[in-house]
């Protein structure tokens, strides 16, 4: 029996035997911080070392490492949960070495101790997220140093190929990760309306318009959000405390057509407004510079899109 006891394991399993004995944090927060490390270390441990180990002991007779990745290659994809929780676990870290004094002790304690090698909490939660990188890396290398008549040739290169899909597959939780924080911190801005929470939604554009009023001769600022379904049309808030936004208007972008404006002559100071509508609302405003509303056509459904883009325009 090899015993999954990585300097991680050291730190994840003092820090949860403290919790249940002290109470003095909640043994949850520990499970976040660490997420699935046991089950990575415990693979490596128990799977794929021994593995590696038995061929490179046995190398004379069997000289070949790529059977070996190839059948562990798809275990790897475990690494994309970790790396999907790792700045959250980051942060959770961060706040609870401020905030309790018992955790912070039991996490400096096991730095200072021989079983973390004189390295930091972070530094051993970082290494996990950089396996995969070196992984492909080293088998790229010993790919690219093979005769082309080894027999372990054709095998490594398709193992290599099942590295890079576990890499890309990692790549690929970061972004979704990285979409559904930017998605929840505009829903903060704009005061979580209950029929705009849904993490399907992607944001494409945002930025100031000045609206054009029939009833005023000065133009108001107002904001607009694009997402791939609607069109925000926000007030910034007096008080900057919660929200920052309060959505006036909500065009769905199906049906949706914009009326660009004519382009300006020559000299001409005059500036026309950009005019969006759908058979329900309507909407004229003025760029400020920043922000210029564009249309592309859906491929798919035969339907005006907008898409709006930072152009730098002068307004």
């Amino acid at each position: 029996m090899i015993w999954c006891r990585s300097p991680a394991q050291v730190f994840f399993q003092e820090l949860l035997r403290e919790a249940g004995r002290s109470k003095a944090f909640p043994e949850d927060v520990v499970r976040l911080i660490f997420s699935n490390i046991s089950s990575i270390y415990c693979f490596h441990a128990q799977f794929f070392l021994p593995e590696l180990q038995r061929r490179v002991d046995d190398w004379t007779a069997t000289p070949r490492i790529g059977d070996v990745i190839q059948k562990m290659a798809p275990f790897l994809k475990m690494y994309s949960e970790y790396v999907k929780n790792f700045e959250r676990a980051a942060e959770l870290l961060a706040t609870w070495m401020e905030k309790s004094q018992p955790f912070q002790e039991v996490v400096t304690r096991i730095q200072l101790s021989e079983a973390s090698g004189s390295l930091t909490l972070q530094h051993h939660m970082l290494e996990p997220v950089q396996r995969i990188p070196r992984y492909e890396l080293l088998l790229k290398e010993y790919v690219q140093k093979l005769p082309a008549e080894a027999p372990d040739r054709a095998d490594a290169q398709r193992a290599l190929d099942m590295i890079f899909s576990a890499a890309q597959h990692s790549n690929a939780a970061i972004a979704e990760m990285e979409r559904l924080q930017g998605l929840w911190e505009v829903y903060q801005r704009l005061g979580l309306e209950d029929d705009m929470v849904d993490p399907s939604n992607t944001l494409l554009r945002e930025g100031p318009v000045l609206k054009i009023s029939f009833r005023r001769s000065d133009p108001m600022e107002r904001y607009l959000f694009l997402f791939n379904n609607m069109l925000l049309y926000c007030v910034p808030r007096v008080l900057q405390v919660g929200a920052q936004f309060q959505v006036r208007t909500r065009i769905d972008v199906a049906g949706m057509k914009v009326s660009h404006p004519p382009k300006r002559t020559q000299g001409s100071s005059t500036a026309y407004p950009t005019a969006v509508h759908n058979p329900g609302n309507s909407l004229a405003f003025l760029a400020m510079g920043t922000i210029a509303v564009h249309m592309a056509m859906c491929d798919q459904c035969s339907e005006w899109q907008v898409r709006a883009g930072l152009m730098g325009l002068a307004a």
